[in-house]
């Protein structure tokens, strides 16, 4: 919207926008589009706005981009979740070897040895944030622990 021109000055309007509404479900022409490898675009709406302040009679308007997006969740299926529950398979492996044998050493410091590689390799990937711990790392974290 702008500052400077009220609405009887600037009638701002999508052009696409039809007499009698103020929703446009397709606000964004995607034709010069790239598709991304990570994100999905789903909707895009456009809804114009008309705000009245108590200092003037006229309307201040603005039109609005909601944009709704989809993470890609293949590369992140392939990369990160199938080797995780492969590793913690091995771990379940080392179970059943006999306590007498010294291969289950050997298996559970090289599971603990990949673990600890993938998780440093999970850490870089995931955006860090303090607020959660990623569902991921808390399930190598735990099977570390095993």
């Amino acid at each position: 919207g702008s500052w400077t021109y009220d609405g009887f000055q600037v009638d701002l309007r999508h052009i696409d926008e039809a007499r009698g509404t103020s929703v446009v479900e397709l606000g964004v022409d995607l034709s010069e589009f790239y598709t991304s490898a990570e994100w999905d675009i789903l909707e895009v709406p456009a809804v114009r706005n008309e705000k009245f302040y108590t200092c003037c009679d006229e309307p201040y308007l603005d039109i609005t981009f909601n944009i709704t997006m989809r993470r890609k969740t293949l590369f992140y299926t392939v990369n990160l979740i199938i080797p995780c529950m492969g590793i913690s398979f091995l771990t379940v492996l080392v179970f059943y070897l006999p306590s007498d044998s010294g291969e289950k050493v050997s298996l559970s410091i090289s599971i603990l040895l990949s673990l600890t590689v993938f998780f440093l390799l999970l850490a870089e990937i995931i955006p860090p944030t303090s607020l959660v711990v990623p569902l991921l790392g808390k399930f190598v974290l735990f099977t570390m622990i095993l």
